[in-house]
């Protein structure tokens, strides 16, 4: 099969712009205290741990993409992907703990890789789609 080719100008800037304003939308929301009354639960720690799944598996699938619009997408990249989201996480969770009403979570740190697990392999799942597309029509 032949690869899919995209315009590197215009396609890979607009990949690459929303994948940093995600990303940058994700570091500023883990990072702004939450008002909480005195004596309020915490939030429930299921719905967090999805928020935490969600919102790395969408960082995963615009990293892949973006990834993508430069070069064939190959197993080292999804490694690339998956380590430089695992690192992050660390570091995100880290810095949470300098907020007030924030604290890290290894859980939470579990849940961000899991999250990037999901996205590598949603990408995949498009990506082969993509492909099979392309080769209906190259053969069609």
């Amino acid at each position: 099969m032949s690869p899919i080719s995209f315009p590197h100008s215009k396609l890979s800037r607009t990949v690459c712009a929303l994948t940093v304003l995600y990303w940058s939308s994700m570091f500023v929301a883990t990072h702004v205290p939450m008002p909480r009354a005195p004596g309020a639960p915490l939030p429930a720690a299921s719905l967090d741990k999805a928020k935490h799944l969600t919102a790395f598996a969408g960082l995963a699938v615009l990293l892949c993409m973006a990834a993508a619009t430069f070069s064939q997408p190959t197993w080292q990249m999804y490694l690339l992907v998956l380590v430089s989201i695992a690192a992050y996480g660390v570091v995100d969770e880290l810095t949470q703990m300098l907020v007030p009403t924030r604290s890290a979570d290894p859980l939470d740190w579990l849940a961000d890789v899991s999250g990037a697990v999901v996205g590598i392999m949603v990408f995949l799942g498009l990506w082969k789609i993509a492909l099979a597309i392309k080769t209906r029509q190259a053969t069609g």
